[in-house]
């Protein structure tokens, strides 16, 4: 058990913080949030795992081949973003450069909805994993994370009849239970609990920061409507089981599954990258020499985005290139900046030698 907590403990926090610093440095603040860095940091590991995974696993090398290589590229980078942050803590001050929560500073009828608001995200979390539930669907994709640890195989065993089989690219393509085996192997626990008990109340959490970003670009850093719409938005995840395909239900009862995550996760990530983008939030114009600025760190941001998309579904290639190139043209129209539609298009070069992998192994 305490080997789990602390590897855990690694895989959830620690490396989340320090790779965030680099992306999130390079979007040329003079601080950053916390909570942003966290953010950035877990999409990083997932869009660096969907590229580390597909080549291995076309090339067939071992389970633990692509451990090795996937632990030596985490470790580098949280090293670098280490230095980076004890650097830019030396320069500048530690609550310069690194902004925490400062409750203290919010109104009190903003600090009662933002109770209101963590009472709500603590009784998800809770559920998500109380409450468990199964879905036939794990027959297919925990076996393929079982599998990875415990037979060392990456798609060559079929997770129905344990026979060897053929790679399958719609599957291949989208490796999020390589993710799963990892952190199985990595915990000593079965990949069954990782993906029923341990991910669902990390994956709520995440995304309920990505919600906040939004939020805070849409708000324009509104507090009083941020923390409003922080309540709206969990109470739709609670109450929005209209029917057994929606996002909310996936989100609350299969948060561990890919369309869950390409859902709540990736399309969301892609839409607040265009609305950082469009250089303009719902209250006023920003200046645009400061979007430009921070144009470099969002084109990053969409290319992990676009990956952790690819990771959780093959269908959110298509889905988030689309979503994209038209929100690129109507940015580049409304704003006369050609240069979005150029540098979005670019971003879709990761997501184009997936499709073409697919379309080839397809033979259309």
């Amino acid at each position: 058990m305490t080997q789990a907590i602390l590897s855990l403990s690694l895989w959830f926090v620690v490396f989340p913080m320090l790779i965030g610093v680099l992306p999130a440095f390079a979007f040329r603040k003079s601080s950053l949030r916390f909570g942003s860095v966290y953010l950035y940091g877990f999409i990083m590991i997932l869009a660096l795992l969907q590229i580390v995974a597909v080549p291995y696993i076309l090339t067939f090398h071992t389970f633990s081949q692509f451990v090795k290589l996937f632990k030596i590229l985490v470790l580098s980078l949280s090293s670098v973003g280490f230095l980076v942050l004890i650097t830019q803590i030396i320069r500048k001050g530690g609550s310069t450069f690194l902004c925490f929560p400062e409750p203290k500073k919010l109104k009190r009828s903003n600090l009662l909805t933002y109770i209101l608001f963590f009472a709500i995200l603590l009784y998800q979390m809770i559920m998500a994993v109380v409450y468990m539930m199964p879905n036939g669907d794990d027959a297919y994709y925990v076996g393929l994370a079982l599998l990875a640890d415990s037979k060392d195989a990456m798609y060559t065993i079929d997770p129905y009849t344990g026979a060897s089989t053929a790679l399958q690219y719609r599957h291949v393509l989208a490796p999020l239970p390589m993710y799963v085996g990892l952190l199985a192997r990595e915990s000593g626990l079965h990949a069954t609990i990782i993906a029923h008990t341990v991910l669902p109340p990390v994956l709520i959490l995440v995304s309920y920061m990505l919600y906040y970003k939004i939020a805070w670009a849409l708000f324009d850093g509104n507090m009083n409507r941020i923390s409003i719409f922080m309540v709206i938005m969990a109470g739709i995840k609670i109450f929005g089981g209209t029917s057994i395909y929606t996002s909310e239900v996936f989100f609350l009862t299969r948060t561990w599954q890919g369309k869950s995550i390409l859902a709540n996760l990736a399309i969301p990530g892609a839409f607040l990258c265009m609305l950082l983008l469009s250089g303009k939030t719902w209250q006023k114009k920003r200046v645009d020499d400061e979007v430009r600025k921070k144009n470099f760190g969002i084109y990053i941001l969409l290319i992990a985005m676009n990956l952790v998309g690819a990771l959780a579904s093959s269908l959110g290639l298509l889905l988030l290139a689309f979503f994209e190139m038209v929100m690129a043209v109507v940015i580049a129209i409304r704003n006369r900046r050609i240069s979005v539609l150029i540098f979005t298009g670019l971003c879709q070069i990761p997501s184009l030698i997936y499709i073409l992998l697919y379309i080839k192994e397809k033979g259309f």
